[in-house]
């Protein structure tokens, strides 16, 4: 078996765990597959959600940057900075990253109401509630508990 299928077949694995909410074993299956497949986007994009989820925040920065490095361009890796920077407390370089990832994709939910947050925690109450409207006008179908 080669090293990419090893990793894939692990990728697996710790996506199981990763939707199990076993987060320290789907941590350690990811490290194990990035070991085989270093630079693996899929695999430093899981691998940092986990550390978010797991409350590993700034263990997740590293892989975030590495996944970024690959991609600069990929506005779903600019929102996972934006929400690792913001769990630990750099509400600014959360807002920067929020920012960038709407730039590259303006209308996506999901960055504009973690982009409330930062606009929140930061006092600006008034462009936090426009970014939740704007979230809420991309896709007016959302969930009611947004």
């Amino acid at each position: 078996m080669t090293n990419l299928a090893k990793a894939g077949e692990l990728f697996v694995s710790a996506l199981e765990a990763q939707q199990n909410r076993d987060y320290r074993n789907a941590e350690r299956l990811y490290l194990e597959a990035l070991t085989l497949a270093p630079g693996r986007p899929s695999v430093l994009n899981n691998l940092a959600t986990v550390l978010l989820s797991a409350g590993k925040a700034p263990q997740s920065l590293p892989f975030i940057r590495r996944l970024l490095q690959a991609d600069s361009r990929n506005p779903d890796a600019w929102t996972l900075l934006g929400n690792a920077e913001l769990s630990c407390g750099n509400i600014d370089g959360a807002l920067q990253a929020f920012e960038h990832a709407m730039s590259l994709k303006p209308d996506h939910p999901v960055t504009l109401a973690n982009r409330a947050n930062a606009l929140n925690a930061l006092g600006r109450h008034d462009e936090a509630l426009g970014s939740v409207q704007a979230a809420f006008g991309s896709r007016p179908n959302l969930p009611r508990r947004w």
